[in-house]
């Protein structure tokens, strides 16, 4: 297949950062996959609510952003969302320098738990898809993206660790945990523990639950599993609910390098204050992403969509991402 994309037709928020793109495909589709995050949790909420917020106070639509960054911010002063103007078109393309695994190329396996933890540095995604907010036409989302891996610790043999991402003048910081438990399997597995986002002339968001966090990946892990984890942030009255089921093991070419990761489905329903004068939420978002127990955790491909009405806008995009390069920046 041909490993580098020229534009990328941006349906929703996705990253694809990077060198290579990988020769298997994450192929992840709403039919096909199970990977729904979707905003706007339809069961009672027992949360106590905030105070109403103040109009257009939300960052960025569907936050807390899951894996993947936001899209363009209101303006501060209208409230309208402003986008970036289209890519010009690709004419021409950049050689990959990138080699094609073979057969008798190297290998990182899949094992049930996660080994260590991910290595600081800055990842390249190879990245592609779009996104429409309200009226404006859809915008396309960079052909290159990257994640940066920092604060990594260990603490009493658990690791913990952030993921930066910044798009579109957007930084969006998720924090992960890995939370082994003596004795309670059921709860073993990798954590969500804080989300924020942060963008000039904006109020921050922030999505901090209550510990452990959001379990994103059950351990030990085996095809057919299902678990769900509930999340609450009572300071800033939002509730998560996912419910995900680790599909299967896939197979990619990063870069020369065959690697293994577990595909994971999710459905995620987010509550959280709104605008009242602006009506209910009624979100969506659909994501599957490949999780290596090998890399320490670190996602190697995600796919997401979102479509639906938030506070009064229309959002409807949809992403792909790979990692490109096992070598971080």
């Amino acid at each position: 297949m041909n490993r580098r994309h020229a534009p990328l037709a941006l349906t929703v928020v996705a990253l694809l950062a990077g060198a290579c793109t990988p020769s298997n495909d994450i192929n992840i589709g709403l039919k096909d996959y199970a990977t729904d995050v979707v905003y706007g949790d339809p069961t009672p909420s027992t949360t106590q609510l905030p105070p109403d917020p103040v109009p257009v106070a939300s960052l960025s639509p569907g936050f807390p952003a899951f894996i993947v960054p936001a899209p363009p911010t209101p303006d501060p002063d209208t409230g309208a969302f402003v986008l970036p103007p289209p890519l010009p078109p690709v004419i021409e393309f950049i050689p990959d320098p990138c080699p094609i695994a073979t057969a008798g190329s190297n290998r990182i396996a899949v094992g049930p738990k996660i080994i260590g933890q991910p290595g600081v540095g800055t990842y390249k995604y190879n990245q592609q898809g779009s996104f429409k907010v309200g009226a404006a036409a859809p915008v396309l989302l960079p052909p290159q993206g990257a994640r940066t891996v920092k604060n990594v610790k260990v603490v009493g043999g658990n690791a913990t660790w952030d993921v930066e991402i910044v798009e579109f003048g957007i930084k969006t910081v998720t924090s992960y945990r890995e939370y082994r438990p003596s004795g309670r399997p059921e709860l073993d597995g990798l954590y969500i523990t804080r989300v924020v986002q942060t963008a000039p002339k904006r109020t921050s968001e922030e999505f901090t639950p209550i510990d452990p966090g959001l379990r994103i990946f059950p351990e030990p892990a085996s095809s057919g599993t299902s678990f769900r984890s509930t999340a609450n942030d009572p300071t800033r009255g939002t509730s998560v609910v996912l419910e995900g089921t680790v599909k299967d093991v896939r197979t990619f070419d990063i870069c020369g390098v065959f690697v293994e990761g577990w595909a994971v489905s999710t459905t995620l329903n987010v509550r959280k204050p709104l605008d009242p004068a602006q009506g209910a939420d009624d979100f969506t978002t659909t994501a599957e992403y490949v999780l290596s127990t090998s890399l320490g955790g670190l996602i190697i491909a995600d796919s997401v969509q979102q479509k639906g009405n938030e506070n009064g806008v229309v959002i409807d995009r949809s992403t792909i991402s790979t990692l490109a390069d096992l070598a971080a920046g």
